[in-house]
C-alpha cells in the first residue's frame, strides 16, 4: 500500500465515496457513514491529491423516499444511493475548490479517468476524433439547489448554496435541449 492503507500509486484500487462531495462528512442520512467518516473525508482528498485516487464516478443510485428509513432514522436499514446526478459537477466542484484543487483536476477525476477506466476512448477528453461532449459552466458563479429534475428527488442538498453554474451541455456535438429527446445511447468498452 502507499501507507494508511491506501494503494500505492499506479496499482489498482478504490475509494468509495460519491458525489457531489465525494467525501462527504455531513452526517446525514443520505449516505451511509463510513465507522470512521471524518478520517475517511481526509484520506479521500489526500488520495486525489496523491494521484492515488484516480476518479470521483457515481453509480447513480437513487432510491424512493421510503427506503431512507427516514422516519426511523436507523442507517443499517436505509438505502445509500441518493438523487444528484443533477449537481454531481457543482457539487463536486465546490468541495474541490474549497480544497484548494482547480477545475482541470475536478476535470481529470470526472471525465478523464473515468472514461479511461471504463476503456471509452472517445469520451473524457477534448481531442481530434474524441466525442464533442461538453459542458459550459460558469465556475465562480453560485446557485441554491433547488427542485430536481429526478423521479425521486431526496437529495441533501436541495436549498444548499454551489458554486459553478451549468449553462449547456453538448453530447456528441449537439446541444442538449433539457425539454427535447433523450440524445444519450448505450456504450460499450473499445475492444
Amino acid at each position: 500500500t502507499g501507507g494508511s492503507g491506501m494503494p500505492a500509486p499506479g496499482m489498482p484500487g478504490m475509494g468509495i465515496g460519491a458525489p457531489p462531495d465525494p467525501f462527504s462528512t455531513n452526517g446525514q442520512i443520505w449516505h451511509l457513514p463510513p465507522p470512521d467518516p471524518l478520517a475517511g473525508a481526509r484520506e479521500g482528498w489526500r488520495g486525489l491529491a496523491a494521484g492515488v485516487l484516480d476518479a470521483v464516478v457515481s453509480d447513480h443510485s437513487p432510491c424512493l423516499p421510503q427506503m431512507k428509513s427516514l422516519d426511523t432514522g436507523d442507517f443499517s436499514t436505509a438505502w445509500a444511493g441518493i438523487s444528484s446526478l443533477q449537481v454531481a459537477l457543482p457539487a463536486a466542484w465546490t468541495a474541490a475548490r474549497s480544497r484548494g484543487f482547480r477545475l482541470t483536476d475536478l476535470v481529470r477525476w470526472m471525465a478523464e479517468a473515468p472514461a479511461a477506466l471504463a476503456g471509452l476512448p472517445t469520451k473524457g477528453r477534448i481531442a481530434v476524433g474524441a466525442d464533442a461532449d461538453l459542458c459550459v459552466m460558469a465556475p465562480e458563479e453560485t446557485f441554491v439547489v433547488g427542485a430536481l429534475l429526478h423521479r425521486h428527488p431526496v437529495c441533501p442538498y436541495v436549498g444548499k448554496e454551489l458554486i459553478g453554474v451549468v449553462r449547456a451541455t453538448m453530447l456528441r456535438g449537439r446541444w442538449v435541449d433539457p425539454e427535447g429527446p433523450a440524445l444519450g445511447q448505450l456504450l460499450r468498452r473499445a475492444a
